[in-house]
Protein backbone atom coordinates (compact mmCIF):
# COMPACT_ATOMS: atom_id res chain seq x y z
CA UNK A 1 0.00 0.00 0.00
CA UNK A 2 1.50 3.34 -1.05
CA UNK A 3 0.30 6.79 -0.09
CA UNK A 4 2.48 9.69 -1.14
CA UNK A 5 2.58 12.94 -3.06
CA UNK A 6 5.09 12.72 -5.94
CA UNK A 7 5.63 16.46 -6.05
CA UNK A 8 8.87 18.29 -6.79
CA UNK A 9 9.43 21.96 -7.37
CA UNK A 10 12.45 24.19 -7.67
CA UNK A 11 12.29 27.95 -7.27
CA UNK A 12 15.18 29.75 -8.95
CA UNK A 13 16.02 32.97 -7.16
CA UNK A 14 18.74 33.71 -9.71
CA UNK A 15 17.02 33.09 -13.03
CA UNK A 16 20.28 32.85 -14.96
CA UNK A 17 23.61 31.99 -13.43
CA UNK A 18 26.53 33.53 -15.34
CA UNK A 19 29.02 31.19 -16.97
CA UNK A 20 31.72 30.24 -14.50
CA UNK A 21 35.37 30.94 -15.04
CA UNK A 22 36.33 27.28 -14.83
CA UNK A 23 34.75 24.01 -15.86
CA UNK A 24 36.12 22.13 -12.86
CA UNK A 25 34.15 21.98 -9.61
CA UNK A 26 36.18 20.55 -6.75
CA UNK A 27 33.78 20.62 -3.82
CA UNK A 28 34.47 19.87 -0.17
CA UNK A 29 32.32 18.62 2.68
CA UNK A 30 31.30 21.11 5.36
CA UNK A 31 29.71 20.44 8.75
CA UNK A 32 26.43 22.05 9.79
CA UNK A 33 28.13 24.15 12.48
CA UNK A 34 30.55 25.53 9.88
CA UNK A 35 27.86 26.92 7.59
CA UNK A 36 27.32 30.70 7.58
CA UNK A 37 24.74 31.66 10.18
CA UNK A 38 22.64 33.40 7.51
CA UNK A 39 21.96 30.04 5.83
CA UNK A 40 18.51 28.79 6.85
CA UNK A 41 17.25 25.27 6.20
CA UNK A 42 14.68 22.81 7.50
CA UNK A 43 15.30 19.37 8.95
CA UNK A 44 18.56 17.59 9.70
CA UNK A 45 21.44 17.86 7.27
CA UNK A 46 22.26 14.64 5.42
CA UNK A 47 24.99 16.19 3.26
CA UNK A 48 26.47 19.67 2.82
CA UNK A 49 29.29 20.79 0.57
CA UNK A 50 30.83 23.99 -0.77
CA UNK A 51 33.03 25.25 -3.58
CA UNK A 52 34.43 28.59 -4.70
CA UNK A 53 34.40 30.27 -8.10
CA UNK A 54 34.35 33.73 -9.63
CA UNK A 55 30.78 34.34 -8.40
CA UNK A 56 31.57 33.62 -4.75
CA UNK A 57 31.21 30.67 -2.39
CA UNK A 58 28.52 28.08 -3.17
CA UNK A 59 26.83 25.78 -0.65
CA UNK A 60 24.68 22.73 -1.35
CA UNK A 61 22.62 21.54 1.64
CA UNK A 62 20.61 18.31 1.53
CA UNK A 63 18.37 17.85 4.57
CA UNK A 64 15.61 15.54 5.79
CA UNK A 65 12.73 16.12 8.20
CA UNK A 66 10.60 13.48 9.84
CA UNK A 67 8.85 11.26 10.43
CA UNK A 68 6.53 13.86 11.94
CA UNK A 69 3.04 13.43 13.30
CA UNK A 70 0.70 14.24 10.43
CA UNK A 71 -1.53 17.28 10.68
CA UNK A 72 -4.13 15.41 8.61
CA UNK A 73 -6.51 13.25 10.60
CA UNK A 74 -7.15 10.62 7.92
CA UNK A 75 -5.59 9.26 4.76
CA UNK A 76 -7.59 8.27 1.67
CA UNK A 77 -8.60 4.96 3.29
CA UNK A 78 -9.81 6.51 6.52
CA UNK A 79 -6.80 5.65 8.67
CA UNK A 80 -4.72 8.09 10.77
CA UNK A 81 -6.98 7.81 13.78
CA UNK A 82 -5.44 8.96 17.07
CA UNK A 83 -2.51 10.60 15.29
CA UNK A 84 -1.21 7.41 13.71
CA UNK A 85 -0.24 9.02 10.40
CA UNK A 86 3.17 10.49 9.63
CA UNK A 87 4.74 13.02 7.27
CA UNK A 88 8.34 13.17 6.01
CA UNK A 89 10.16 15.75 3.88
CA UNK A 90 13.38 16.16 1.91
CA UNK A 91 14.94 19.51 1.02
CA UNK A 92 17.78 20.47 -1.32
CA UNK A 93 19.20 24.02 -1.20
CA UNK A 94 21.77 25.86 -3.29
CA UNK A 95 23.10 29.02 -1.63
CA UNK A 96 25.58 31.55 -2.97
CA UNK A 97 27.63 33.75 -0.66
CA UNK A 98 28.72 37.00 -2.28
CA UNK A 99 30.68 39.21 0.08
CA UNK A 100 28.40 39.50 3.14
CA UNK A 101 25.18 38.41 1.39
CA UNK A 102 23.65 34.92 1.18
CA UNK A 103 21.47 34.29 -1.90
CA UNK A 104 19.15 31.29 -2.19
CA UNK A 105 19.73 30.16 -5.77
CA UNK A 106 17.50 27.10 -5.78
CA UNK A 107 15.29 25.13 -3.40
CA UNK A 108 13.75 21.70 -3.98
CA UNK A 109 11.10 20.10 -1.77
CA UNK A 110 9.51 16.66 -1.92
CA UNK A 111 7.50 14.80 0.66
CA UNK A 112 5.29 11.92 1.78
CA UNK A 113 2.21 12.78 3.85
CA UNK A 114 -0.71 11.08 5.60
CA UNK A 115 1.18 7.80 5.85
CA UNK A 116 -0.35 5.20 8.13
CA UNK A 117 2.31 2.56 7.31
CA UNK A 118 6.12 2.62 7.14
CA UNK A 119 7.25 6.02 5.83
CA UNK A 120 10.52 6.79 4.06
CA UNK A 121 11.97 9.96 2.50
CA UNK A 122 15.73 10.05 2.23
CA UNK A 123 18.64 10.99 -0.01
CA UNK A 124 20.93 8.25 -1.24
CA UNK A 125 24.26 8.46 0.54
CA UNK A 126 27.04 9.84 -1.68
CA UNK A 127 24.71 10.47 -4.64
CA UNK A 128 25.53 14.21 -4.61
CA UNK A 129 27.78 15.08 -7.56
CA UNK A 130 28.85 18.35 -9.17
CA UNK A 131 30.10 18.07 -12.74
CA UNK A 132 30.56 19.98 -15.98
CA UNK A 133 30.12 17.19 -18.50
CA UNK A 134 29.04 19.45 -21.36
CA UNK A 135 32.03 21.75 -20.69
CA UNK A 136 29.99 24.96 -20.82
CA UNK A 137 31.32 26.27 -17.49
CA UNK A 138 28.00 25.91 -15.64
CA UNK A 139 27.93 23.29 -12.84
CA UNK A 140 25.60 20.32 -13.09
CA UNK A 141 24.33 19.48 -9.59
CA UNK A 142 23.10 15.89 -9.16
CA UNK A 143 21.40 13.95 -6.35
CA UNK A 144 19.08 10.97 -5.88
CA UNK A 145 16.44 10.34 -3.25
CA UNK A 146 13.73 7.77 -2.54
CA UNK A 147 10.28 8.06 -0.95
CA UNK A 148 7.55 5.64 -0.01
CA UNK A 149 4.70 4.78 2.34
CA UNK A 150 4.28 1.05 2.38
CA UNK A 151 3.21 -1.92 4.46
CA UNK A 152 5.43 -4.43 2.62
CA UNK A 153 8.79 -4.81 0.88
CA UNK A 154 8.04 -3.05 -2.38
CA UNK A 155 9.93 -0.64 -4.67
CA UNK A 156 10.32 2.94 -3.52
CA UNK A 157 9.61 5.97 -5.69
CA UNK A 158 13.04 7.04 -6.92
CA UNK A 159 14.06 10.38 -8.43
CA UNK A 160 17.33 11.61 -9.89
CA UNK A 161 17.52 15.40 -10.15
CA UNK A 162 20.12 17.47 -11.96
CA UNK A 163 20.19 21.26 -12.14
CA UNK A 164 22.31 23.24 -14.57
CA UNK A 165 21.83 26.99 -14.23
CA UNK A 166 18.07 27.53 -14.45
CA UNK A 167 17.34 24.20 -16.14
CA UNK A 168 15.99 21.23 -14.19
CA UNK A 169 16.41 17.59 -15.32
CA UNK A 170 14.48 14.73 -13.68
CA UNK A 171 14.56 10.96 -14.03
CA UNK A 172 11.63 9.24 -12.31
CA UNK A 173 11.10 5.59 -11.54
CA UNK A 174 11.30 3.02 -8.76
CA UNK A 175 14.00 1.25 -6.81
CA UNK A 176 14.94 -2.33 -7.70
CA UNK A 177 14.03 -4.91 -5.05
CA UNK A 178 15.12 -8.54 -4.90
CA UNK A 179 12.16 -10.74 -3.99
CA UNK A 180 13.70 -14.19 -4.53
CA UNK A 181 17.04 -15.77 -5.36
CA UNK A 182 16.62 -14.91 -9.03
CA UNK A 183 13.73 -12.43 -9.27
CA UNK A 184 13.61 -8.64 -8.98
CA UNK A 185 10.82 -6.10 -9.19
CA UNK A 186 10.96 -2.39 -9.93
CA UNK A 187 13.94 -0.52 -11.32
CA UNK A 188 12.18 1.22 -14.20
CA UNK A 189 13.34 4.71 -15.17
CA UNK A 190 11.93 7.51 -17.33
CA UNK A 191 13.81 10.64 -18.38
CA UNK A 192 12.07 13.99 -18.73
CA UNK A 193 12.39 16.03 -21.94
CA UNK A 194 15.44 17.96 -20.69
CA UNK A 195 17.38 14.75 -20.07
CA UNK A 196 16.26 13.40 -23.43
CA UNK A 197 17.63 16.52 -25.15
CA UNK A 198 20.89 16.56 -23.17
CA UNK A 199 24.17 15.54 -24.76
CA UNK A 200 25.37 11.95 -24.61
CA UNK A 201 27.90 12.53 -21.80
CA UNK A 202 25.15 13.87 -19.53
CA UNK A 203 22.75 11.02 -20.34
CA UNK A 204 25.46 8.41 -19.87
CA UNK A 205 26.37 9.83 -16.45
CA UNK A 206 22.67 9.92 -15.46
CA UNK A 207 22.26 6.24 -16.34
CA UNK A 208 25.42 5.29 -14.45
CA UNK A 209 24.35 7.24 -11.37
CA UNK A 210 20.85 5.74 -11.47
CA UNK A 211 22.21 2.21 -11.82
CA UNK A 212 24.58 2.77 -8.90
CA UNK A 213 21.82 3.70 -6.45
CA UNK A 214 18.64 2.08 -7.79
CA UNK A 215 18.96 -1.18 -5.87
CA UNK A 216 17.41 -1.44 -2.39
CA UNK A 217 19.08 -3.58 0.25
CA UNK A 218 17.06 -5.05 3.09
CA UNK A 219 18.63 -6.68 6.11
Amino acid sequence: MNKQVPFVHCVFYLLILPVFATGQFAFKNIQANELPKAISYKGDIEKSVYWNDSLGKHFIVLSEEGPLRSTDKKDSLGFCEDGECKDAFIYAYHFLQRKDSIILVCKTVDYVTQCSFDIYASFENNSLNITDLDKNGVPEIWFIYKTTCTSDVSPKTTKLLMYEGNKKHIARGTSRVKISATEYIGGERKFDSNFNMANQQVKTFAIQLWDKFVKDTFN
